[in-house]
């Protein structure tokens, strides 16, 4: 610790089993709220790269929550990178994510922690119990993101039909499911 800056530091198994969940699931879901189309496979490759900086910026001694300011910054760098969208439409659709993910962990983390005996402070410290409640997590966030696909559901049509039809070659079966 240096001068009130904590460091945060996660281990590689919570980058494989929260990480790259956790930001799959934000791309995925500001996206498809934004009704963006992105090929699954280039939201894995964002997701995982993201997640692997992350692992490395959370090690550096800098104050709690500016690993988050540039985790999003990351990802909205990443996802422009990967699909050129305009950036105003991958910032809105990499912080409406962020907000889902946010919102949901905020419901989720004290509602658990109030119907079973686990405090906080073994969430922190045990990697397992950990990623059991990012699992749980998940599970509701994509839910939701099905329901979406499934029922089309958008907060706003960020899509140009060009770019849809344009790309729409270009996406598998599995695309048009998740």
């Amino acid at each position: 610790m240096k001068e009130g800056n904590e460091v945060i530091s996660i281990s590689w198994y919570l980058v494989l089993t929260v990480g790259i969940p956790e930001s799959l699931l934000m791309v995925l879901m500001g996206f498809q709220l934004y009704n963006l189309r992105l090929k699954f496979g280039h939201a894995i490759v964002i997701a995982a790269m993201s997640a692997i900086i992350s692992f490395y910026v959370r090690k550096l001694p800098i104050v709690f929550g500016v690993h988050s300011l540039i985790g999003i910054v990351v990802l909205i760098s990443l996802c422009w990178l990967f699909t050129r969208l305009p950036l105003y439409k991958v910032i809105w659709s990499v912080l409406t994510g962020f907000a889902v993910l946010a919102v949901t962990q905020s419901i989720l983390v004290p509602l658990i922690l109030w119907l079973t005996s686990i405090d906080y402070e073994q969430i922190k410290n045990n990697i397992l119990i950990n990623s059991l409640m990012f699992l749980i997590q998940a599970l509701f966030v994509g839910a939701a993101l099905v329901y979406c696909k499934v029922r089309k559901v958008y907060i706003f049509d960020l899509s140009d039909g060009d770019q849809n039809a344009n790309q729409q070659a270009h996406y598998s079966d599995f695309d048009d499911i998740i």
